[in-house]
């Protein structure tokens, strides 16, 4: 296991104790993780780690900024949210104003 990298950043999001802004972290086992930094701004000094599959799901729906879609899929699995296409609301040919209220 020497080749696996350790603390690998897999996003930034939110410290779940405090809200201030903290990096996401896969371990070894590659299970996620997050500890919350001093800074001059704020900041709790906290540690968050997962040792399940679960934990791990719960934590990365958190991150609000993923560094890679690879470590957003194996994260989330299928619960990625696919940002859908923009489509144009149907107004049946009417103008606002000119259509009938039920």
């Amino acid at each position: 296991m020497a080749d696996v990298e350790r603390g690998r950043v897999i996003g930034h999001g939110p410290c779940p104790n405090c809200g201030h802004p903290a990096a996401y972290k896969a371990n070894k086992k590659e299970h996620v993780y997050v500890y919350c930094v001093t800074e001059g701004d704020g900041g709790c000094h906290s540690g968050t780690q997962s040792r399940s599959a679960k934990g791990d799901r719960e934590l990365a729906r958190r991150v609000t900024k993923w560094s890679s879609k690879a470590d957003q899929r194996k994260f989330l699995g299928e619960e990625a949210p696919e940002k859908p296409a923009a489509k144009p609301a149907e107004t049946g040919g009417k103008s606002f104003w000119d259509r009938e209220i039920f």
